[in-house]
């Protein structure tokens, strides 16, 4: 069962570590539950939406945690899905779909932190449909607006762009693709918090050549007023990683990436572009990557490997400058069992060993130069359990960013982090143990709550508690 969460802030029971306090909840036992959702920013109150098959339900907390009401939600007179559900300026939103006669909808419920309904409308509405939709949310960084989406057949996408503070449906829009293959082609949809849409596509399949891809950009103005389209060839090319993001300061796009000669699997080069505001290509650039990287990946002995393989771009943090700091990590998978059905582990799965590993980073300038990059050594190594508690948590503030891991993953577990600051020292230190708390933390979906806090999920045996790091 793959899990949304998103952190809610009040925490007891305090734990000693050295330079950090750790403030933790109790564990709250979870039966049937086909995902959750932990809300915050609620000034009196934290809540855990619990999303079933048959029911939602809101498990209300105090601020000293105390559990003081479950309260069964009517989101719907016929089965409703949660689709995302977090909290803005101290109310709570979710978002789900539902059926109402023959039409797919999609709508909005918002609430108090008590639990009391505030209002409630629908975005979408899709009838004449053989089968159910598959709707997903964009929400833009602040979360005032959020894009909610679904795919119909193989090119065409209904879209509603949701403004929060409104609490209105800013625009419906339905795009008809006349090529390729909209569910495999999409790559991104990014949300600017004035409400701007971008939707990014790359055809894939036989026809088209890996080694010269072309990505498709439609932009929605805010407000729907005006749709902007282009076509930008990245040349000669072979994309292994990429990540697409929004400058902060202009709402242009930028892609960040790595390519190979040969193999899709190993990475040899470096890349970066700019899509200007006309949707024009502004630069490109691709550069292999340097001896002296190469040789902190491997060691210093080094002399025959050009390429990384299984490196995966996780995030893009903004400078204050206009660069960029690009974070990524080796990430390689292994089956231990034939491709052919024999059943799987305990819990349903494949049986896969995760080794996730060092932690490449590469910061650019805002012209997309190479300013400087580090490889800071991690080793990762777990089994059948989707590598949930594996990889790291980025903590970001003006003077550097902290990354937050698991050194093991295993029961007894060191808890370490890199500072680095904005020129590209990095210092390693670890925080605590975990030893007689019984903690198993899932960094990766963590939530930064301040300059000097962070929450991160324990889970366990199926029972969930939050871990509050103060600095």
């Amino acid at each position: 069962m793959v899990k949304q969460i998103i952190i809610l802030l009040a925490l007891m029971c305090t734990i000693s570590a050295t330079g950090q306090s750790l403030e933790v909840t109790p564990e709250i036992q979870l039966r049937n539950d086909r995902s959750y959702y932990l809300i915050s920013e609620l000034s009196a109150n934290s809540i855990i939406l619990r999303d079933k098959e048959l029911e939602q339900v809101f498990e209300i907390f105090d601020k000293n945690y105390t559990h003081v009401q479950s309260l069964e939600l009517n989101l719907s007179e016929k089965r409703a899905r949660v689709v995302e559900a977090y909290g803005y300026k101290g109310e709570v939103y979710i978002f789900f779909q539902h059926k109402v006669d023959k039409v797919h909808a999609l709508s909005v419920h918002k609430y108090s932190q008590y639990g009391i309904l505030q209002d409630s409308t629908m975005i979408l509405g899709l009838a004449d449909l053989f089968l159910a939709p598959t709707f997903v949310g964009y929400p833009s960084k602040d979360r005032g607006t959020i894009a909610l989406t679904a795919i119909q057949g193989e090119k065409q996408m209904h879209i509603g762009v949701f403004n929060l503070d409104d609490f209105t449906t800013d625009y419906r829009e339905t795009i008809l693709f006349d090529r390729g293959r909209l569910a495999s082609d999409l790559q991104s949809i990014l949300v600017s918090p004035s409400g701007q849409v971008t939707i990014i596509t790359r055809r894939s399949g036989i026809a088209i050549s890996r080694r010269e891809p072309i990505i498709e950009l439609l932009r929605i103005s805010p407000g729907g007023s005006a749709l902007d389209y282009n076509e930008v060839p990245l040349g000669e090319i072979l994309i292994t990683s990429v990540i697409y993001a929004l400058d902060p300061q202009t709402d242009e796009v930028k892609l960040f990436g790595y390519s190979s000669d040969k193999l899709e699997q190993r990475s040899s080069y470096y890349w970066t572009a700019g899509i200007n505001s006309d949707l024009e290509l502004e630069y490109l650039i691709e550069k292999p990557f340097e001896l002296s990287l190469l040789r902190s990946v491997y060691g210093q002995q080094n002399k025959v490997k050009k390429s990384i393989d299984g490196l995966r771009i996780k995030t893009v943090v903004p400078r204050s400058d206009g660069g960029f700091t690009v974070l990524s990590e080796i990430f390689k998978t292994y089956s231990r069992r034939p491709t052919f059905p024999v059943g799987g582990n305990a819990s349903g799965g494949a049986w896969v060993d995760y080794f996730v590993e060092d932690i490449i980073v590469m910061s650019y300038d805002g012209q997309g130069d190479l300013a400087w990059s580090d490889v800071l050594h991690k080793k990762q190594f777990s089994q059948d359990d989707g590598g949930i508690y594996s990889s790291f948590f980025v903590m970001e503030n003006p003077s550097s960013i902290r990354l937050i891991y698991n050194d093991e993953i295993k029961k007894e577990n060191t808890v370490s982090e890199y500072v680095i600051s904005t020129t590209g020292s990095a210092e390693r230190n670890s925080l605590f143990t975990t030893d007689s708390e019984e903690l198993q933390l899932r960094f990766v979906d963590g939530m930064q709550i301040s300059a000097n806090q962070i929450v991160i999920p324990s889970e366990r045996q199926g029972r969930v508690s939050l871990v509050r790091i103060s600095y």
